[in-house]
């Protein structure tokens, strides 16, 4: 988190701010989660430009959140990784979006001519908790663990000083979304699973070399995302 300089939440105390008093801090945080009385503070909004113009939106939690995401998260990491695919890269530690374009360099040297590029739409956004929180009961039965999760799924958002809340999509900025979602990823394949060579999804986004193009034809129909919707094929060639 100090890595990345991570901005403060809602309440406006920074990394530095929380570092002068960490050991306080802890202690105050560690307090709560025994008790039973911690509760997620509502992550701050903020928007950042793509490159096709439109805004993307972030959820910036506080430190003291993100401080307990990240230890679930060192926790659990380990567990989902016994699950994730050889050819996943994205939010896995190690792993880059680099070496998801040297496994296409080398799918092409090995006979595949054609790539499937999809885009699960607004996944964030729009991933429904119960389906989450599912896929998540599947690795993690702790019920403590399962209900900070569920805390942070909920907990809302603050934008202009106006609380909203979160029945739906999961906040990208925190330490612990992330790996959830790719996660839930994890069980999303194209469909004719022998005839495809899988590499590399990066966030919610895959791209599936194959060796000729009815292959992609034919899995792009079976494909579809956690909404029912159809995913968007961008480029089939």
């Amino acid at each position: 988190m100090k890595k990345n300089q991570g901005s403060g939440g809602i309440d406006g105390i920074s990394i530095a701010m929380f570092e002068k008093n960490v050991n306080m801090n802890l202690k105050e945080l560690q307090r709560l989660l025994q008790q039973g009385r911690y509760k997620p503070d509502p992550v701050r909004r903020h928007f950042i430009e793509k490159e096709n113009g439109k805004l993307r939106p972030l959820g910036i939690p506080t430190i003291r959140d993100r401080v307990c995401q990240q230890a679930v998260r060192q926790i659990i990491e380990p567990i989902f990784e016994q699950d994730f695919y050889y050819y996943s890269f994205g939010f896995r530690a190690g792993y880059s979006a680099h070496q998801a374009i040297n496994t296409i360099r080398r799918a092409k040297r090995g006979g595949y001519e054609y790539v499937v590029d999809l885009d699960i739409m607004s996944f964030f956004d729009e991933i429904p908790h119960e389906l989450l929180m599912e896929k998540v009961h599947e690795r993690i039965t702790d019920g403590k663990v399962l209900t900070l999760i569920r805390g942070w799924l909920t907990a809302g958002f603050m934008e202009d000083d106006q609380f909203h809340e979160t029945e739906i999509g999961s906040p990208q900025g925190g330490n612990f979304v992330a790996i959830a979602c790719e996660f839930v990823l994890e069980s999303f394949r194209l469909g004719n699973e022998g005839e495809r060579f899988c590499c590399g999804k990066i966030r919610r986004r895959c791209s599936y070399p194959l060796q000729d193009k009815g292959t992609g034809r034919r899995s792009i129909p079976s494909s579809k995302d956690y909404s029912g919707r159809r995913t968007a094929a961008e480029n089939a060639s």
